[in-house]
């Protein structure tokens, strides 16, 4: 019993750091690509940007993508 006790509060620890640390790196960031969608990207040129598999590209015309 004091065993499984022990775990479960390890592990809640390491939870609770790992949560922790990830809302401590996010802080003033912007997110340019969550593999979701382009929304952030300013597009310049006339190139037909896509997401195809959590990937962008283009596969004609000319330009690029960022911030």
């Amino acid at each position: 019993m004091k065993r499984v006790i022990a775990i479960t509060i390890g592990l809640l620890v390491i939870g609770l750091t790992a949560a922790g640390q990830a809302n401590k790196a996010a802080a003033g960031f912007t997110t340019l690509f969550d593999g979701k969608n382009l929304a952030a990207f300013n597009t310049i040129g006339d190139a037909n940007w896509q997401l195809m598999d959590g990937v962008v590209q283009a596969n004609k015309g000319t330009g690029f993508s960022g911030d």
